[in-house]
């Protein structure tokens, strides 16, 4: 089994630097032809947040990135289960997607709740509001 760093698969999806675009790509396919890539949760969530930010995937675009990481046969996902979940949470609901990855990873975890500043998160990802006024 290989690793997977970030940058590579944002050259894979993103194919914006034309030689280290072609470099990715062939790689990934020659190399996972003969081992399997493990991509961890961090590597997902820098993903997730470069493809968006700095590249301006949708909603739509970002569910086919996760969706393909997802399915495939080439690709151990750490903690798949969790990250399945956040892919089908995400599908169904406006949240931010590491949201819902941090929500999901929690619950895994056994965690009764998540607990955020972020009204979104608390809103959209079923996470917690900690307010002031929970501690008088």
């Amino acid at each position: 089994m290989i690793g997977i760093d970030t940058n590579i698969l944002v050259r894979l999806y993103a194919q914006d630097d034309p030689e280290q675009s072609k470099l990715a790509t062939q790689f990934l396919e020659e190399r996972l032809r003969h081992e399997t890539g493990y991509v961890s949760q961090v590597v997902i969530a820098e993903l997730v947040w470069v493809l968006t930010r700095m590249y301006d995937f949708d909603k739509t675009k970002l569910l086919v990135v996760l969706t393909n990481l997802m399915i495939s046969r080439d690709i151990e996902i750490e903690q798949p289960e969790v990250f399945a979940a956040a892919v089908r949470a995400y599908q169904k609901t406006g949240a931010q997607f590491t949201d819902l990855l941090i929500a999901s990873t929690a619950r895994h975890a056994g965690c009764s709740e998540t607990f955020t500043f972020d009204e979104g998160a608390a809103k959209k990802a079923g996470m917690t509001l900690l307010r002031d006024s929970m501690y008088p």
